[in-house]
């Protein structure tokens, strides 16, 4: 343990837990991580097999759908890796995302003939 408290929460676990007990425990009990909500350590993400979890860690997870992750591969990244894309644990059932595309400076003759 360090002599002097830090201003700020670490953002990783120490390497040895602290002597004594905290003098101040916080008033709810924490949610995450537990036995059963933890990052998964075999996963690899679809688009680059070098990104694991804590690639993701503090990252907007949902926004991966725009560099390519369908539906499927993206509730598989946010239930893999919870604690790293900073969502609940067990919510990902179903989920719908939307994405929603502004074209601009297109002419009609660029976009082809209309399909009915």
């Amino acid at each position: 343990p360090s002599a002097v408290p830090s201003i700020l929460p670490s953002m990783y676990p120490t390497a040895r837990p602290s002597s004594f007990p905290t003098s101040n425990p916080s008033q709810e009990p924490s949610t995450m991580p537990s036995e059963s909500c933890h990052d998964s350590e075999s996963y690899q993400n679809p688009l680059n097999s070098k990104l694991t979890c804590q690639d993701f860690l503090g990252l907007d997870c949902l926004q991966w759908q725009v560099f390519g992750l369908n539906t499927s591969q993206l509730a598989d990244l946010i239930s893999s890796c919870p604690i790293s894309c900073q969502m609940p644990c067990n919510t990902v059932e179903s989920f719908t995302v939307t994405t929603t595309a502004k074209m601009s400076n297109v002419t009609e003759s660029q976009l082809g003939a209309p399909t009915i």
